[in-house]
């Protein structure tokens, strides 16, 4: 299978479970409101943003990781970087770093609405659709990343 395929299944899988989660969740925080005030929008921002980033780059660096480790998957030519080696603490970094930027982002984007509500529907939308793209867009860089840092360890 191309790396092409094997980054767009696992993009479309993580997309799709991660915009599932943010639907729950705002199922769970929200469903008993008809309108949510914009500053709840705002709030609620960071935790989406840190666990939808986290888990777009930790449950595919396994994957990956797994199946380079097993020979299913070949390595791209590989490239060092500067980013944690420990999965579970790149993806702390990576999501800590995103929801910095991002939850800024949300607060500049709504801070002038923050008198303003929002119906439950449209707040449903927007929170589905904001955890697959954020997915979309962390997932394959993650697996690219994974995919380049491999080495076969030499036999000793």
């Amino acid at each position: 299978m191309s790396y092409k395929k094997i980054i767009l299944i696992e993009t479309l899988i993580s997309a799709v479970i991660n915009g599932v989660i943010s639907a729950a969740i705002t199922l769970a925080m929200f469903s008993s409101l008809s309108v949510v005030p914009i500053v709840e929008v705002i709030k609620d921002s960071i935790p989406q943003t840190f666990f939808v980033s986290f888990f777009s780059v930790a449950i595919p660096t396994f994957i990956i990781r797994a199946r380079l480790k097993s020979g299913r998957v070949l390595p791209v030519a590989h490239r060092p970087n500067r980013w944690p080696q420990a999965t579970i603490l790149r993806a702390i970094v990576i999501a800590l770093l995103l929801t910095l930027l991002l939850a800024t982002v949300h607060f500049l984007a709504f801070s002038p609405m923050r008198e303003l509500t929002v119906g439950f529907t449209s707040l449903l939308a927007f929170k589905v659709v904001y955890g697959l793209l954020l997915s979309a867009f962390v997932t394959p860089w993650a697996l690219w990343l994974a995919l380049s840092e491999y080495q076969a360890k030499s036999a000793v």
